[in-house]
C-alpha cells in the first residue's frame, strides 16, 4: 500500500542527504553527459542508503524522479523506443542475433 512522507528535517543528517540529492537533481536538468548524470545519481543513491532510506523511499524520492526525468529526456524515451530497446536486449540476452536497428537521435541538430 502506498503512503506519503515528507523529507526528513533539514537539521538531521538524513534530511541534509535528501536535500543534497534534490539540489543535484535540479542542477543536472541542463546536463547532456549521460555518464556524469548517472554517476551523480548513483552517488546520491548510495548516500541515501547510508542515511537509512529504504528501497521504496529511494525509488519514489523526488530526486530519483527528477534524475529519471532527465534520463528520459536525454534518451528521447517514448513507449515505442522503450519497447524496441527491450525487444532488442531480450534477443541479445537469449543468445540470438537481433535483426533490428535502433534509432540514434542527436541531442543537437546538425
Amino acid at each position: 500500500m502506498s503512503y506519503k512522507r515528507r523529507l526528513r528535517d533539514a537539521a538531521t543528517p538524513t534530511g541534509q542527504v535528501e536535500r543534497a540529492a534534490c539540489e543535484t537533481a535540479w542542477e543536472v536538468q541542463d546536463a547532456c553527459n549521460l555518464r556524469a548524470l548517472t554517476a551523480a545519481w548513483l552517488e546520491h543513491i548510495d548516500l541515501m542508503i547510508s542515511a537509512g532510506l529504504d528501497g521504496d523511499e529511494i525509488n519514489s524520492h523526488p530526486s530519483t524522479l527528477a534524475f529519471l526525468s532527465k534520463l528520459n529526456s536525454l534518451t528521447r524515451m517514448t513507449p515505442g523506443r522503450e519497447s524496441a530497446a527491450l525487444s532488442l536486449c531480450r534477443e541479445v540476452a537469449h543468445g540470438r542475433e537481433p535483426d533490428m536497428e535502433y534509432e540514434v537521435i542527436p541531442l543537437r541538430a546538425s
